[in-house]
């Protein structure tokens, strides 16, 4: 996750990075969903999936 946080404009040395990006995603996208997502398509996949959200100004 803090790999993938700076592409949604989330510094991960931040506070803020736990309650408005990894806290959501992991209660949209549980970590088994995202595990399984990450074993079929990859890093891409999730990535992809983080996107819906961040559409959906969830996170």
């Amino acid at each position: 996750m803090k790999a993938i946080a700076p592409q949604f404009g989330y510094n991960p040395t931040d506070t803020t990075y736990i309650k408005k990006f990894r806290n959501p995603v992991l209660s949209y996208l549980s970590a088994e969903r995202l595990l399984i997502i990450y074993g079929n398509r990859g890093l891409d996949g999730v990535i992809a999936e983080i996107r819906k959200l961040n559409q959906k100004k969830i996170i």
